[in-house]
């Protein structure tokens, strides 16, 4: 894999011309509430189809229709895909102005993480070579990696260009678009505006917009409803996320349309969004936060017989950060009402029920409480087929991207792209300036600063303070001097904001190997005899034959305890006797030999 572009012409300059794309993000992104309805959609024209059962149609996946295309044309097939937790974007929903202040939408695409891995791995299914060019620069890998910042224009940087030969035949292809106020589109999209409105599509480089509503039965297209009124069961419609990637992101709003008969009014009835995140350590969801929306708006399509209802919950209080797979679960009125749920119609192509991200889970009845898939039957050679109904509902989750950015404080005020320093060895301190995606202390916004680094203490820190511009913070850590006995040691700083966002700081001094694998017992000469076996409240000491007394110094050279040896050549140290710390166990004979003890 190639890792390129972490420090190329488009973040080199990093703060200092990423200052307007900095304060993008605070009016495109973190403030969703303040954002007017009238301008967060384009519009809300959708290509609606209700399917019944008798239409589904088993079908192959992506990558083996796009392998069978390019055997029948002879052609590579050329496509690429992201890493999983990296999100699609929603079409036609705001992300922001440019720094022209012109509105920009998505079409397709994906929402970046500021400071954090973005992969790119090929998926084409024939090709005798393939290039990527990205930012001018071409690469033959499989996948690529960018650790991208902030966008020169405070909003997107364009994705890969993947070409692909097959026979002489060359095959092109580049993940996504977006689109001006005027339908305008710019080839590819990785938004960088610090949140949006995305799908959980990770099976495919473009996000699935064809939707319909689902029902089993063909003459009562509102009997049955799948993801829809159900009084017998009751149950909750859930959407699966996977985790995302390189860190947590915050849940804002949940977006979903709803389907009614023309003849039912949903006014006034109220939906609740639940927010669920896997508690990894116990096994079993976790339920967040819940809120509810009460149906107001809809607009009606003739032709299909149909209300299609708007509906968004937002959380205005921004509380909900989550690090694991997480889920939106939503509860329509199970009262008679018809209604239903819209589906991702793609998602029926995929009979690979690992691909299917929408759940439900009956309130009633014998699978009360459980997580269920739906199954759809049809007849095949005059055999009953019975498969996975495959399929996402499409819901449209607004996500935050949080970081905390390290910064040089230099007239550029440069970006480290890294998370693991290194202080010397004679001691050092070192300024830094940091910038917090929630906004600085004009924003109430608070960075606490704590440090693990056992009970050495060589490292101290400043708790950050707020800057004279009003954006970012002042920061200091200071190294003592490192003995020469102590081969490398760490300390590990802590950022934490007020939101509950933080990011850790590994400081290094001396070797990094040492520092990153203390043993509790470790060598200092490879060839010794001497050895150290920690058991229960003691050590147990094997001495070298002709020992006669093993002592016992500090790092810094204080003899601290001297022990006689057995006949038999060993010692009992008690551990009680030592403070906390690192210290030398020597023994003089034939020679001597000293063991490093971590306590």
């Amino acid at each position: 894999m190639k890792n390129i572009f972490r420090k190329g012409m488009l973040f080199s300059a990093m703060l200092l011309s990423s200052t307007l794309a900095f304060s993008q993000v605070k009016t495109a992104g973190l403030q969703l509430k303040d954002v007017k309805d009238a301008s967060l959609r384009k519009n809300t024209s959708m290509p609606l189809k209700q399917i019944p059962v008798a239409a589904y149609k088993n079908a192959a996946s992506v990558q083996a229709r796009v392998s069978s295309v390019a055997k029948a044309s002879a052609k590579p097939g050329t496509y690429y895909t992201v890493n999983n937790g990296v999100y699609h974007l929603v079409p036609d929903f705001l992300l922001g102005q440019d720094n022209n202040g012109a509105n920009l939408y998505a079409n397709c695409g994906v929402l970046g993480y500021i400071d954090r891995n973005m992969v790119f791995k090929n998926k084409t299914p024939l090709c005798d070579e393939f290039t990527w060019t990205l930012f001018g620069q071409e690469v033959k890998e499989d996948s690529i990696v960018i650790h991208p910042f902030f966008a020169s224009d405070g909003l997107s940087i364009e994705t890969p260009v993947l070409q692909s030969t097959l026979s002489g035949v060359d095959s092109v292809y580049q993940m996504g678009t977006c689109k001006d106020a005027n339908g305008a589109l710019r080839k590819g999209m990785v938004a960088l505006n610090g949140g949006a409105f995305v799908y959980n599509v990770d099976v495919d480089a473009q996000p699935f917009m064809n939707t319909f509503y689902g029902t089993t039965s063909a003459d009562d297209p509102w009997n049955n409803i799948l993801f829809g009124n159900d009084t017998e069961y009751k149950p909750l419609y859930m959407e699966f996320f996977e985790e995302p990637a390189g860190g947590p992101v915050f849940l804002n709003a949940t977006h979903f349309y709803v389907a009614s008969p023309l003849t039912e009014d949903l006014k006034g009835k109220t939906f609740t969004v639940a927010w669920w995140e896997m508690n990894l350590e116990k096994g079993e969801w976790e339920v967040r936060k819940e809120l509810s929306v009460k149906a107001d708006s809809y607009v009606e399509y003739q032709s299909l017989n149909i209300r299609l209802w708007d509906l968004m919950a937002l959380d205005e209080d921004l509380d909900v950060m989550v690090k694991n797979s997480f889920a939106v679960v939503v509860n329509g009125p199970q009262d008679g009402s018809k209604w239903a749920m819209i589906h991702q119609l793609d998602r029926m192509d995929f009979p690979d029920k690992e691909r299917n991200t929408a759940f439900f889970i009956p309130t009633e009845g014998t699978n009360k409480g459980q997580l269920c898939q739906y199954q759809i039957g049809y007849v095949d050679n005059g055999q009953v087929v019975t498969e996975f109904y495959n399929t996402s509902l499409d819901i449209h989750q607004y996500i935050l991207t949080p970081f905390i950015l390290l910064c040089k404080d230099d007239a550029n005020m440069t970006i480290y792209d890294v998370n693991e320093l290194d202080l010397d060895i004679n001691g050092e301190e070192r300024k830094f300036v940091l910038s917090d995606w929630y906004g600085g202390p004009s924003a109430n916004v608070k960075i606490t600063a704590t440090v693990e680094q056992g009970d050495e203490n060589w490292l101290t820190v400043t708790q950050p303070e707020a800057s004279l511009d009003g954006y970012t913070f002042n920061f200091t850590v200071k190294a003592e001097s490192k003995d020469f006995l102590v081969e490398g040691r760490k300390a590990v700083v802590t950022l934490t904001d007020s939101k509950g966002f933080s990011r850790d700081i590994i400081f290094y001094q001396g070797d990094r190997n040492a520092a990153d694998n203390p043993m509790s017992v470790e060598g200092i000469e490879s060839d010794q005899t001497l050895s150290v076996v920690s058991e229960g409240n003691s050590y147990q000491v094997t001495c070298p034959a002709g020992s006669k007394s093993l002592k016992v110094f500090t790092v810094s050279g204080l003899q601290v305890a001297e022990y006689p040896v057995s006949a038999e050549g060993t010692v009992e140290v008690s551990k009680a006797s030592l403070a906390k710390g690192i210290y030398l166990f020597q023994v003089s004979g034939k020679s001597t030999q000293t063991i490093k003890v971590l306590h």
